[in-house]
């Protein structure tokens, strides 16, 4: 099974959002620890 090409770019673009969501997350829940630590 094949995507056409509209597909394809569609699915990178709903990936690449997702990352922009993980990264995020993920560098909020960094600092929340580094405050939690601190004190």
């Amino acid at each position: 099974m094949f995507f056409s090409f509209k597909k394809e770019k569609e699915v990178m673009e709903i990936v690449m959002r997702h990352l922009d969501h993980v990264e995020e997350c993920i560098t909020t829940g960094a600092k929340t620890i580094e405050v939690y630590l601190s004190g």
